[in-house]
Order: C-alpha cells, then sequence, then structure tokens
C-alpha cells in the first residue's frame, strides 16, 4: 500500500513539473499571451504580429507570424535551435507551421530574413456542468 501511495505521489509530482508555475493562478490566455511575449524576446524578431485569441475546439489558440533577421550563417541554426526547444515545451504548446526564407530585401546574407509562422495553443477551461 505504501509502495502504491509513493508512486502515486511520484506521478502528481512529474506531472506538476510540466505545468507552467502561473497555471491554475492566471487566466489561459494570460498564460498564451505569456508564451508569445518569451516568443517575442528569446527570438529578438524585427516584426511580430499576433491574431485575436480564438477558442478551436477546446483550445484557446493566437495564430501567430514573426520576421527574424539572419545576421550571420549561426542564426539560421540558433534560430531553428529555439523554435524546436519552444515546440518541446509544456502549456501553452508553441506549434511551428512554417518557416520561410523572405529574399527580396537583398541579395546578400544580412538582407535574408525568416519568416515563421505557429500558433500557441492550451486547453480551454471546462465549463462544469451541474
Amino acid at each position: 500500500m505504501r509502495l502504491a501511495v509513493k508512486d502515486t505521489d511520484k506521478t502528481v509530482a512529474d506531472f506538476k513539473s510540466l505545468l507552467p508555475p502561473a497555471y491554475g493562478t492566471r487566466t489561459p490566455e494570460w498564460l498564451v499571451y505569456s508564451r508569445i511575449d518569451n516568443l517575442k524576446s528569446r527570438l529578438q524578431t524585427t516584426e511580430l504580429t499576433v491574431k485575436a485569441i480564438e477558442n478551436r475546439e477546446n483550445m484557446i489558440v493566437v495564430d501567430f507570424s514573426a520576421t527574424l533577421p539572419l545576421r550571420d550563417v549561426s542564426s539560421y541554426s540558433r534560430i531553428v535551435n529555439l523554435l524546436g526547444y519552444q515546440e518541446t515545451l509544456a502549456f501553452p504548446f508553441v506549434n511551428i507551421r512554417s518557416i520561410q526564407v523572405d529574399q527580396s530585401g537583398s541579395e546578400t546574407l544580412q538582407g535574408l530574413k525568416l519568416v515563421v509562422e505557429g500558433i500557441v495553443q492550451m486547453p480551454a477551461p471546462q465549463e462544469d456542468s451541474q
């Protein structure tokens, strides 16, 4: 019996470690916008477009598009690795839909930009039906 209680406690602790610190104390909308803020600061975007928050299929969703300068050859791998890391984080989830290279500004590397499109989403709170 003690072993079962210990296993249950460990499972609950493991689950709680996946949740952001503000989960349960902040609204889902606040958590989604907080993740968008985090993305903007880490990616060092030159432009970030965020659409209105929506409720789709029991998920709170925000679509975004970010434009990032490619300053040098290592910028590309740094950005892709950072986006991959963001996709591994739990609540709110980041899902990158596309990464495109925009060459319209210049023929040189310094004129290239990455355009990243994705969504930030998390489960919508369930209404109590009583």
